[in-house]
């Protein structure tokens, strides 16, 4: 891990130049920040594989949970010059989801949407409706996906990095947790092209209908 191997250099220099240890703080600081994450996402991970999990789901609008965990990734968009739109199919989208994991989930994509946007780009959030599902798209106008890897990208740790065409990315276990997320809540997960360029995350998750419980709690089966 790049982070711990950051933080045991500096305890070496520090070791030897004390000063070091005050001067790089923020780094430390970031470094941790980021182990905590990753090692939260696993644990995270961990819970939703196991046969025992039970999403708890209820009746929500999903507009105003989208448009409330967008806010604080525009502060970040904008120091790339990137701007995040909304294009919601209604003012009022109800469905069967567990609140906690469908804003984790979106914290996800739109920060890996980021990740790879390029400058002065746009990211676009789309949320269209059938008669079983919302489906929820993050479409970026980076360098895109090959489709050799749109399925193995939802695997934990997955790597890619092709020097011939200039191509390098890693999602860690930010995808496998949202794919087994969506699942949880009796959605699915996928990636399509964007065109000219660039990578649509789109997931889908189950609109309420007229005999829909108000809560409900779904156990994995074993």
């Amino acid at each position: 891990n790049n982070n711990l191997a950051g933080l045991v250099g500096i305890v070496d220099v520090a070791k030897i130049t004390p000063g070091a240890f005050l001067s790089n703080l923020p780094l430390i600081e970031n470094s941790i920040k980021k182990m905590t994450g990753m090692i939260q996402l696993m644990l995270e991970v961990s819970k939703l594989e196991s046969d025992s999990f039970s999403a708890t789901l209820e009746s929500s609008d999903i507009v105003p949970l989208l448009t409330n965990e967008i806010v604080p990734f525009r502060a970040v968009a904008g120091l790339s010059e990137v701007v995040i739109t909304e294009k919601l199919a209604s003012d009022t989208i109800c469905c069967m989801i567990d609140r906690n994991l469908f804003g984790r989930i979106l914290q996800n994509i739109l920060s890996n949407a980021l990740k790879y946007a390029p400058r002065k780009s746009v990211v676009c959030v789309t949320v269209d409706v059938n008669k079983s599902d919302a489906v929820v798209s993050i479409a970026d106008t980076g360098k895109g996906i090959p489709d050799a890897y749109k399925k193995k990208i939802f695997e934990k740790f997955f790597q890619v990095e092709e020097r011939k065409n200039n191509l390098k990315f890693g999602v860690g276990i930010g995808l496998a947790f949202c794919n087994l997320a969506i699942k949880a809540m009796n959605g699915r997960i996928w990636i399509e092209d964007n065109i000219p360029s660039g990578t649509i995350m789109k997931f889908t998750v189950p609109v309420v209908t007229h005999n829909e419980p108000h809560g409900n709690h779904i156990q994995k089966e074993s």
